[in-house]
């Protein structure tokens, strides 16, 4: 895809998000979301035939990023568990940031569009391959399952709160012998350097 139409896709789809958990409702016009976007209702429908499909895409965008983690690692050199808590850390900085569209857009936990239902699809195995290592290593215990963390990690939504949630949640998954409390710390200190 050329840059400047990634570039004006992307606008639209944070356009979208912006605009519609601002009003706090998808009862928006596809002009407002073209202006607020900078580009023409020509190019909205260019890329996206319908409104249904842009408010989908916001979600798809979302869930690229987390199949993308999954299958290339959050970072060089990170161990099958900070790859893990990296992704679950990831996806509590998307939801936190896509609260107001997530609730106005009406998604809930546990209930996604269809429109991402293939790249979840992707995202799942390559997930729970690095999980699998994890509890191979021990540092996951046994009977955590790696789709109720990420369900769990996406219900974080509180902004005050996430780094709190972040951390009971790894408490929950990790084994005994792991410091939750500083693995989520140092993930945080890197994620701001």
């Amino acid at each position: 895809m050329r840059t400047d139409v990634y570039h004006n896709r992307m606008q639209l789809v944070r356009a979208a998000r912006d605009v519609i958990g601002h009003r706090g409702s998808t009862d928006v016009g596809i002009r407002e979301i073209a202006s607020v976007a900078g580009v023409g209702t020509a190019t909205l429908h260019r890329h996206f035939s319908t409104k249904e499909m842009l408010i989908d895409e916001v979600s798809v965008v979302r869930w690229s990023r987390m199949e993308d983690y999954a299958r290339r690692g959050v970072r060089p050199g990170y161990t099958p568990l900070q790859n893990v808590l990296a992704i679950l850390e990831a996806f509590t900085r998307m939801t936190t940031a896509d609260d107001r569209f997530i609730t106005a857009a009406g998604l809930t936990v546990g209930r996604a569009p269809r429109a991402i239902h293939p790249i979840r699809e992707a995202f799942e195995p390559e997930f729970a391959a690095l999980w699998i290592q994890a509890q191979r290593e021990g540092m996951l215990r046994r009977a955590a399952d790696p789709r109720d963390a990420v369900e769990l990690a996406g219900a974080i939504r509180d902004r005050t709160r996430r780094i709190q949630m972040m951390t009971m949640l790894t408490a929950g998954i990790c084994a005994p012998a792991v410091d939750a409390e500083s693995l989520v710390s140092e993930m945080c200190l890197k994620r701001s350097k």
